[in-house]
């Protein structure tokens, strides 16, 4: 089997806790490419994209609330869910597990990782806080998620730290 028929297979939208939800069907290795991301960029942020860079947003190619029978795992990417806890990461234009995920098991990923200042905030299901964005986290916070955040989120977040020092000084 290829690795392109391979990865998919991985994973298969499920109705979970009143939402639709990733999970993987098959086990999947820590560092593994879980879900590539596809859809258009455009640059400025919406409920349903994804922050691939400073000024760069992907759409996913659908915004249906459901799966479609004939989508591709291209456009599932929609459904993964937010946690803490996540068990995947963003790398480029793919989800890639942080850890082992068992069949079955649902795939999420950390928004604060990925969205500097979030279009749309939500209340977080596990934690009961804000899910806003890095911007918006404690340096604790930020420490604890630094090893998964993207580079355009580091970035901008040294950007904003030079900014204030300059205010400072």
């Amino acid at each position: 089997m290829g690795a392109r028929s391979r990865a998919l297979r991985a994973v298969k939208a499920i109705a979970r806790n009143g939402q639709t939800a990733l999970v993987a069907r098959r086990p999947v290795a820590a560092g593994e490419p879980v879900l590539r991301l596809a859809g258009n960029i455009v640059a400025a942020p919406t409920r349903y994209t994804l922050q691939l860079g400073e000024d760069q947003h992907i759409e996913p190619p659908l915004v249906s609330e459901t799966p479609l029978p004939s989508e591709t795992e291209d456009s599932l990417w929609r459904f993964t869910n937010h946690s803490c806890g996540a068990n995947t990461y963003v790398k480029g234009r793919a989800f890639v597990a942080r850890e082992p995920i068992a069949e079955g098991d649902e795939i999420t990923f950390d928004y604060n990782t990925t969205e500097y200042d979030m279009a749309a905030p939500f209340d977080c299901w596990e934690t009961g806080s804000m899910v806003r964005g890095y911007a918006h986290l404690s340096d604790a916070e930020r420490a604890a998620i630094a090893k998964y955040a993207t580079p355009h989120v580091l970035r901008l977040a040294e950007q904003e730290n030079d900014a204030l020092n300059v205010a400072a000084a």
